[in-house]
């Protein structure tokens, strides 16, 4: 009888040993990614992979998601493929532990472009801004940065300011994501700043000033000397009817002749060499007005002083026989003409150059 009852017991107590037998399952205790940050551009794909912790955990599968499926989607098996440019979070589930990954999308740049490719610069005069444009328009990173070559001839600031500091060449190079646009840079010294009744004596060229631009970086001398003569040898229609422009009505008359040799006063102002012309009527004007200014200037270089009567290249507008000239009265300068190849006294000729 006892042993029916230990038995018994026995028996109970594997009973109950056996229901143990089924025990809790075992949870996750981690996940985690082989990347925790991706930088892709749209239509990029990666594939993340999911670790979990224990081995032996148990869980149904790993669930990916993704915070913003406009800039990042993720497939069941982990492909991330980029979208647009942003940021999103890409999530790993397994069992009640998560593994994220920061997604970022950027639209990479694909070139530089600089508004200039050549600056000609002044000592002392204004600096430049140069314009870069990166492309795409849209691209994530677009700044840029500047650089000089040689800043001792111009430095280049944060915004594409181009300084000039001394007479060279440099280069000024705009550079973004590693692309690069150049812009070649010459800085010269500042033009001579002329002035009327000034010595003008530049390459073999020798004269007075007798009129500047606005800039005073360029104007006409008339030539140290002159000469009396006749305006014509005959008095055939030339053309030469330009009242501002002796440089065109020069160009008319050589095209008739040449070599000029009928046409006296022509010859002998072109003569002077290469650049020199015979003035129109109102560029006669210029240096008889100027008398006063140029005249000790003249005689200061070994010149001619400026005389009364002066032909112009500016042929008569009616009267193919005459040519019109320019000459003081009461003090002032007025026009008239005369016969080209007989005036009534002596007119002189004086050449003009125009830098």
């Amino acid at each position: 009888m006892r042993k029916i009852k230990v038995l018994a017991a026995v028996c109970g107590l594997a009973a109950l040993l056996c229901g143990c037998d089924k025990s809790d399952p075992i949870q996750v205790s981690e996940v985690s990614l082989n990347a925790n940050e991706l930088s892709l551009v749209p239509g990029e794909t990666r594939r993340l992979t999911a670790t979990v912790s224990p081995d032996n955990a148990e869980y149904d599968a790993v669930v990916w998601s993704s915070s913003d499926n406009g800039i990042a989607s993720v497939t069941e098996d982990g492909t991330v493929t980029a979208v647009a440019a942003g940021e999103a979070v890409i999530t790993a589930t397994a069992g009640e532990k998560k593994a994220d990954c920061k997604v970022t999308v950027t639209i990479p740049v694909t070139g530089i472009t600089l508004d200039k490719e050549e600056l000609a610069l002044t000592i002392g005069g204004e600096a430049v801004k140069l314009t870069a444009t990166v492309t795409p328009e849209d691209a994530t990173n677009k700044s840029v940065s500047w650089t000089s070559e040689d800043p001792t001839v111009a430095t280049v600031a944060e915004d594409g300011t181009v300084t000039p500091v001394a007479a060279g060449t440099t280069k000024v190079t705009a550079e973004a994501s590693g692309f690069k646009a150049e812009c070649n840079v010459t800085v010269a010294v500042p033009a001579k700043k002329w002035e009327i009744g000034e010595y003008y004596d530049v390459d073999g060229v020798k004269g007075v000033v007798v009129w500047v631009s606005e800039n005073k970086e360029h104007g006409k001398i008339v030539s140290l000397d002159e000469t009396a003569t006749l305006w014509s040898k005959g008095t055939t229609n030339t053309g030469a009817k330009s009242e501002d422009d002796g440089k065109a009505n020069t160009e008319k008359v050589q095209d008739l002749n040449s070599t000029l040799e009928f046409y006296p006063a022509f010859k002998w102002c072109v003569d002077h060499g290469k650049g020199w012309y015979f003035p129109a009527i109102s560029e006669v004007y210029l240096f008889m007005n100027a008398k006063s200014a140029i005249d000790p200037t003249l005689k200061a270089n070994g010149g001619m002083a400026i005389t009364d009567y002066y032909w112009s290249s500016t042929e008569g507008e009616e009267d193919e026989t005459a040519a019109l000239y320019a000459y003081f009265s009461n003090g002032k300068v007025s026009g008239y003409s005369d016969f080209k190849d007989d005036p009534e006294g002596d007119t002189y000729a004086r050449a003009m150059y125009e830098f």
